[in-house]
C-alpha cells in the first residue's frame, strides 16, 4: 500500500514575509502529517471505507512573536470526522514557526491534500 500526503501552498493573511519559511517548516515535518493520515487510513480500512480516505483539509493558526502556534481552526475538510485535523494540530503546536513581526500575531492558512493509492498487484 502506498500512502501519499501532498501539501499545497500557504496563505498568509497578515504578513507575506515568511511564506517560504512556513512552507519549508511544513515540508520538513511532513512525516508527522503523513503519520496522522496513515492512522486515519488504517481506521477507514477497518471500516471498509477507503473511498472516504482521500480528501482536503485546510487549517488556520496563529503564530506569536516567539514562533509558537495556537488557535488552530479547521476551515474546510472533506473528511468525515475531526481526527486528521486534531492530529495535525497536535503535531504543529510543537513546531517552531518563524516569529511574527506583528505583536498581535500572524495568521496562516494551509491546505493539505491527501490521496490514497494501493500498490499495484503483480
Amino acid at each position: 500500500m502506498k500512502l501519499l500526503a501532498i501539501w499545497m501552498g500557504v496563505g498568509v493573511l497578515i504578513s507575506a514575509s515568511t511564506t517560504s519559511d512556513v512552507r519549508e517548516l511544513i515540508s520538513s515535518n511532513m512525516e508527522q502529517v503523513q503519520a496522522c493520515y496513515e492512522d486515519y487510513l488504517k481506521e477507514k480500512k477497518q471500516d471498509g471505507d477507503l473511498a472516504a480516505a482521500k480528501g482536503k483539509l485546510t487549517i488556520s493558526w496563529l503564530t506569536n512573536t516567539k514562533g509558537e502556534a495556537s488557535d488552530f481552526k479547521e476551515l474546510k475538510s472533506s473528511f468525515d470526522d475531526k481526527y486528521v485535523f486534531s492530529c495535525i494540530a497536535a503535531k504543529m503546536i510543537t513546531w517552531k514557526f518563524p516569529p511574527s513581526t506583528n505583536k498581535k500575531g500572524t495568521i496562516y492558512r494551509f491546505p493539505f491534500v491527501f490521496n490514497y493509492k494501493s500498490k499495484p498487484t503483480k
